[in-house]
């Protein structure tokens, strides 16, 4: 899988690098985390729900400290690699017929309202897409559009004032 630069330790760029694996067969996904000078600074194994293709992985500094926690799937990691939540509807996306891993993920401060962000949108296969708490891992609303693959957030419809989701089936 392609690497991802992150800003795990802080600073004024993004100077740590993500390598992701998924093993055939194994039920997870397993994640490496390095410095610039490719020393390990955690490594996570079995991420659940799995995290499909290159775009199931996301950063945002959430709790503005500086350094950038980890969205993975439908999972939140802090910046030290431990697990803070499990999205709440974890167990239904990876036992839905062909739902069993997040294709793409979008996150992000999109309503720019403190009590609404950050937002979590995960495209769970033939599950739909999930709309997670950013903060908790509960479950705002889940929209069966067939096989979700593709996340995009951005303002695609200049009528309307924000930004939205756009997703590839």
């Amino acid at each position: 899988w392609p690497t991802c630069a992150a800003n795990l330790r802080g600073g004024a760029i993004p100077r740590d690098y993500i390598v992701r694996d998924a093993r055939p067969g194994s039920g997870g996904s397993h994640i490496w985390a390095f410095d610039e000078e490719l020393n390990l600074l955690f490594s996570i194994d079995d991420v659940y729900p799995r995290y499909g293709h290159a775009y199931s992985i996301g950063f945002l500094d959430m709790n503005a400290d500086g350094r950038e926690e980890l969205y993975i799937g439908a999972s939140l990691y802090n910046a030290d690699g431990e697990l803070l939540w499990r999205s709440e509807s974890a167990d239904e996306m990876a036992h839905i017929p062909f739902g069993g891993h997040v294709d793409a993920i979008a996150v992000g401060n999109f309503a720019d309202d403190s009590e609404l962000d950050p937002v979590l949108f995960a495209c769970v296969q033939s599950a739909g897409v999930y709309v997670i708490n950013g903060l908790t891992g509960e479950t705002l609303s889940v929209h069966r559009v067939g096989h979700g693959q593709g996340c995009f957030a951005g303002n695609f419809r200049p009528d309307i004032p924000g930004v939205e989701v756009l997703v590839g089936d």
